[in-house]
């Protein structure tokens, strides 16, 4: 299958390695203003992985040409933060092609609502099916330009919404082989609701301001979650 993966960040190697690594032709799209990461994937030919998935997953493009990377793909990755859905949204839409299926992941904050807003169409509209999952499918980093760590791929607790909803089905299908946990939900509000990021984050940033505020690196989740926080 042809893929697309917008953004070059931990998420979007680590989707785009796992769906190479899994014998997709996977093309990566990322804006000019990040080019550090990218331009070693093109330089290498591809992404190296280490961690719970190991090797190297070779990639057919990667640039910042979004005609590129979407041409021709069945299948298109959106992974970022949520304040990276719209500018991807009104890129993908210069060049988008009917039929295609796209999956925000993850949607987190009403990012598949957001996206298919942005592209002028009905979320009842067939033509482009925008989904959402409800979280990222890894816990990762990106350890060096072209390198990514996969600490964690989900067992379960991936839920699929798609817009529209009867269109779960034909999304879900399409990604049983990179991601056999995959849920499907009965509509979008409930991959939005399944999402805690924001209960955890907020909450464990507030107790570790003063660490946040200090020079020194702390890990996240291993040390900024005690017991007490």
């Amino acid at each position: 299958m042809k893929i697309a993966v917008l953004g070059s960040g931990n998420g979007g190697c680590a989707v785009a390695a796992d769906c190479a690594l899994n014998g997709h032709d996977v093309r990566l799209f990322d804006f000019a203003e990040f080019p550090e990461n990218v331009d070693a994937i093109a330089s290498k030919g591809g992404i190296q992985v280490s961690g719970e998935l190991e090797g190297f997953a070779r990639l057919t493009y990667a640039g910042d040409d979004i005609s590129m990377a979407v041409n021709g793909a069945e299948l298109v990755y959106v992974v970022g933060p949520s304040y990276a859905t719209e500018a991807f949204a009104d890129a993908y839409k210069l060049v988008m092609e009917l039929g295609q299926k796209v999956v925000i992941c993850p949607g987190t904050n009403g990012g598949g609502l957001l996206f298919k807003k942005r592209l002028g169409l009905a979320f009842s509209d067939p033509e482009i099916i925008v989904s959402e999952t409800s979280t990222l499918p890894y816990a990762c980093r990106i350890t060096a330009p072209g390198e990514v760590h996969i600490f964690l791929k989900l067992k379960g607790g991936l839920y699929l919404a798609a817009l529209p909803a009867s269109e779960t089905d034909s999304v879900f299908n399409a990604l049983q082989d990179v991601y056999p946990a995959t849920k499907k939900c009965t509509n979008i509000f409930q991959s939005v609701l399944q999402n805690g990021n924001n209960v955890i984050h907020p909450a464990v940033s507030l107790l570790n301001v003063a660490r946040i505020e200090s020079p020194e690196d702390f890990l996240f989740y291993e040390e900024g979650v005690t017991a007490g926080v």
